[in-house]
């Protein structure tokens, strides 16, 4: 088991998102999460990741977690090498430079590594963005929304990726509204309301 959450729940003053949720998540197994705009799908991954904090309950995972951001968060004043190396060189991750080879060619954008974000389409920015959440080695890969700004062809490569990332034995969580992403990936939903 990669990760176990026990009994989870986030409040913001008043407001409560979600309260005593429990699941795993396994080598190789897609959990989605579904709901509506503002029940806290987003903010359940962030605190997946260590980015919120939760109000009760605990987390159980003693591997790093990647997160996919919905606005992909790279660097667009920056090239596409320096998103995928700036992090990792800042973790200490070792071989830098041959892990971002390796996925550049994963990806097939090998030669996109010199240009900058800002001149690439919204299906580079993607798997970039994949590409740099995957420099820190994670065991488990959180998508936010991987697909709302995407057309159909960049939708089907991202499909194609998080499968491919499954059958690497990845974990991968995805918060999605679109259920003809949830029905082609996941293995379990869960529902926030």
């Amino acid at each position: 088991m990669l990760l176990k959450a026990e009994n989870i729940s986030k409040q913001f003053n008043d407001n409560l998102l979600f309260q005593n949720l429990s699941f795993t998540i396994n080598e190789g197994e897609v959990l989605a999460i579904e709901g509506p705009s503002g029940v806290g799908k987003s903010t359940l991954i962030r605190c997946l990741c260590g980015l919120e904090r939760l109000t009760t309950g605990k987390i159980a995972c003693d591997f790093p977690i990647g997160l996919v951001f919905q606005d992909f968060q790279l660097f667009p004043h920056l090239t596409v090498w320096q998103n995928l190396t700036l992090v990792a060189n800042f973790h200490k991750i070792p071989n830098v430079e041959q892990r971002a080879n390796e996925l550049l060619c994963y990806f097939n954008l090998i030669n996109k590594a010199q240009q900058h974000i800002n001149i690439l389409s919204g299906g580079e920015k993607q798997r970039i963005a994949i590409a740099r959440a995957l420099m820190l080695n994670p065991k488990i890969l959180c998508f936010d929304e991987p697909t709302s700004a995407l057309d159909k062809t960049a939708t089907k490569q991202v499909i194609d990726v998080i499968q491919k990332l499954q059958n690497d034995q990845l974990g991968i969580i995805v918060v999605s509204h679109d259920q003809e992403l949830i029905k082609s990936i996941t293995n379990k939903v869960i529902s926030l309301k």
